[in-house]
């Protein structure tokens, strides 16, 4: 995944965020990544715009954008539901697992690895317990392209979809931890 591309995905994540979001057009997809692109707002013209969205909707194994339309309006690029981690906890779980140098690890000793993190549910704002977080893996292991592998031992790691979602998962990551420092200070 390319930098671009981890782009889109986030600024519609974001948007995703506010819980009015019916998604975004192309141009709000355009309009978002030059506000948050670095000041050259490089790859950010509407045609570049087009070729990396279509990219997404391309993706492999699965579409990472999905695009809906309404009668004569703008098409709508929306992230996929249930297909696709949006939770940040979920991404910072799946980078720990995927950069952890032993490849399979115990599942019972990662999450309570995890629990040290005192990670938030989005949705409650309170720190995930060792079920939530279980579930969590429960969830990226029960996708249709999981980004979790469980053996029969209990020993579970990341798949390569965890690598090919990289820079996505760490730029959600990275815009929750700074919201969590900004929240602690």
């Amino acid at each position: 995944m390319t930098k671009q591309q981890a782009l889109i995905l986030f600024v519609v994540w974001k948007d995703k965020q506010s819980n009015q979001s019916r998604g975004m057009t192309n141009i709000d997809i355009q309009k978002a990544l030059r506000a948050n692109a670095p000041r050259s707002g490089k790859g950010t013209s509407l045609p570049n715009v087009k070729k990396i969205i279509q990219q997404l909707r391309d993706w492999k194994p699965t579409p990472l954008l999905l695009s809906f339309r309404a009668g004569r309006e703008s098409k709508i690029y929306r992230l996929p539901k249930d297909d696709m981690v949006t939770w940040a906890t979920s991404a910072r779980l799946l980078l720990a697992l995927e950069t952890d140098s032993r490849g399979t690890v115990e599942r019972k000793a990662f999450v309570q690895r995890m629990t040290l993190l005192h990670m938030k549910n989005p949705e409650t704002g309170d720190i995930l317990t060792a079920e939530e977080i279980d579930k969590q893996i429960d969830y990226c292991r029960d996708r249709h392209f999981p980004y979790v592998e469980e053996d029969s031992k209990g020993f579970i790691k990341a798949t390569d979809r965890v690598l090919s979602e990289r820079a996505f998962l760490e730029k959600i990551d990275e815009f929750q931890r700074s919201l969590d420092l900004h929240a602690s200070a």
